[in-house]
């Protein structure tokens, strides 16, 4: 199951992520950093899926903004989180893929 997206704010380490297993083996916590194309992008999770054994959560960037909003005209960093809770048990891998303003691919893979 997964649960809405938190942006966290800025961050310093562009296209990163990590997996962390929480103690429970149901539930896991993904933390990360993407590039977004302007001062009005937000983090978005864009798909999650089971595919053999392996999640993949690919989470990308959008400007949500409308067209009377001046926004910053820069690539900027943009923090996230997003937990994950499985029922009845964890998948074998999870991965971690970005779809970001300048770059695409898998920026994490964890085996609990």
């Amino acid at each position: 199951m997964l649960e809405p997206l938190q942006h966290t704010g800025d961050c310093s380490d562009p296209e990163t992520a990590s997996v962390e297993v929480l103690d429970s083996e149901v539930e896991a916590i993904v933390t990360g950093c993407i590039e977004g194309r302007n001062g009005c992008a937000i983090p978005v999770l864009v798909d999650g899926y089971d595919e053999n054994g392996t999640l993949r959560v690919e989470i990308g960037e959008a400007d949500l903004s409308d067209d009377e909003t001046m926004c910053t005209q820069q690539i900027v960093q943009l923090g996230y989180e997003l937990r994950l809770r499985f029922d009845p048990e964890m998948p074998d891998t999870i991965e971690v893929f970005h779809d970001g303003a300048q770059e695409s691919g898998v920026v994490a893979t964890t085996s609990p």
